[in-house]
Order: structure tokens, then C-alpha cells, then sequence
């Protein structure tokens, strides 16, 4: 099964859930919020970070959720190890399989109902078949960010919208088979965090700052993907 977030802002900022408070009692606000925290994955190394935070630090920031009545239940273990500025933290895919097994273990640890999550590259062998082999068993749901990187400058309107779609579920098929047959007689799933057109521009600017991606093609990319049913046929 595959469960979405809403798609991530053209901005580069992820739309969080508006929250209303004003009139609430400190208590009655923690547990509103904790109704849309609950279905939040939340994550400690964020992208950009430099070095990772140890099993214990993390077994610390569980228990204070937990203390605090946040609500969080699942657990994002890194924010995309494999782009660049990550290769400081994890040189190789190994380096993340092994930080992962520790944090997942101490997370476990301190909240047994918790679940935890995988970052994989999807479309790579190194940080995604590999990863999801290799760590098979030790998490609970995987998070492999399916941006279209669609060229936005050279595609016509129809190959934006649809086909790059149908690649991406395509994608997301093949990934799923791959989650069956290394989790036997486990329920493991994509959460779908991250997603959207994501093209870069013509001299090769920043796909945050393209504005295909936010115009009337990325809009209709994304209603689209963000209008298709749960993927019944790709669980």
C-alpha cells in the first residue's frame, strides 16, 4: 500500500496542516495537534545536516514526544542519505544501513508501537533494492520521495501530466514487489512524504525556482498524481 502526503510546495517548503488554537486550553490544543501529528513521519537529521545524532539522542527525542503527548508514531531515520551534502554522514550505502539498524533498534526501544521508516532512493540500485534487502526486517514503512524530474522545458504538456506519471507508478509497482518479497509475512509500505514535479530549468537552475513546476502543468501534475486512488492494484 502506498499513502501520500500532500505534494511538496513549489517553494521548496512542505505544506504542514493548519492548526487553530487560539480558543483552545493548552491540553485540548496538545491533543488536537496530536491528531495530525500522528500521521506526521518525524525525522531528527534533516536534509543539510552534517553529521548524525547518536542511537541514545534519538531514544531521548522519542521519550520527550512521548512525554510531551505529540502524537508522532512513525520515525524517518535521516532525510534523504544519499543526496550529496549527506556524503559526509554516509559515504555509501552501507554506512546508512548500519546508523539505521542502531536508531531503529534504540527507537524501538523506547516506543515498542512505534514504526520505523527507511530513506531510499527509489530509482537507484545502490540506495534503494539494495538498501530495502539489506534492511529487510528492521523497518516498518520506507520513504522514497518519487519526484518527476520531467525536462518541464522540452516536454509537451501531455508528457508532463500523464505519461510521467504513469512512469512513476510504474516505479512505485516495482518497488512494492520488491517490498513483498524481502518482507514475507510483513505489512511494510511507501510513504509517500515528498512528491511532485520537481524539473530543473534550461541553464540548469534549481527546480525550486522553475516556474513550469508551479504554473498550470505542475498543478495538473500533481492533481493528477494527487487524485489517483490508493493504488488498490499496486499493494
Amino acid at each position: 500500500v502506498v499513502k501520500r502526503q500532500k505534494p511538496k510546495a513549489a517553494s521548496g517548503t512542505t505544506a504542514r496542516q493548519p492548526v487553530t488554537s487560539h480558543s483552545l486550553s493548552a491540553s485540548e490544543s496538545v491533543k488536537l495537534r496530536a491528531r495530525g501529528w500522528q500521521y506526521v513521519p518525524a525525522e531528527f537529521e534533516t536534509q543539510g545536516a552534517t553529521s548524525t545524532l547518536s542511537p541514545e539522542l534519538w531514544a531521548r527525542g522519542v521519550k520527550h514526544a512521548q512525554e510531551k503527548g505529540y502524537g508522532f508514531h512513525r520515525w524517518e531515520i535521516t532525510n534523504e542519505p544519499y543526496v550529496s551534502s549527506a556524503k559526509v554522514m554516509f559515504p555509501a550505502p552501507e554506512a546508512y544501513a548500519e546508523h539505521f539498524k542502531a536508531v531503529a533498534q534504540a527507537v524501538r526501544a523506547a516506543q515498542p508501537a512505534g514504526q520505523i521508516g527507511l530513506s531510499i532512493a527509489g530509482r537507484s540500485t545502490a540506495w534503494g533494492d539494495y538498501l530495502l534487502k539489506r534492511s529487510a526486517g528492521q523497518y516498518d514503512f520506507i520513504v522514497p520521495h518519487w519526484y518527476c524530474f520531467v525536462d518541464v522545458n522540452k516536454s509537451s504538456f501531455e508528457d508532463a501530466v500523464l505519461r510521467a506519471n504513469a512512469e512513476t507508478l510504474d516505479e512505485i509497482a516495482r518497488v512494492n514487489a520488491l517490498l513483498k518479497a524481502y518482507n514475507p509475512g510483513r505489512e511494510v509500505y511507501q510513504y509517500d512524504t515528498e512528491w511532485g514535479m520537481h524539473g530543473s530549468g534550461p541553464n540548469g537552475e534549481r527546480a525550486d525556482y522553475v516556474v513550469r513546476n508551479s504554473n498550470v502543468m505542475g498543478a495538473l501534475h500533481r492533481a493528477v498524481r494527487g487524485n489517483l486512488p490508493s493504488f488498490p492494484a499496486l499493494a
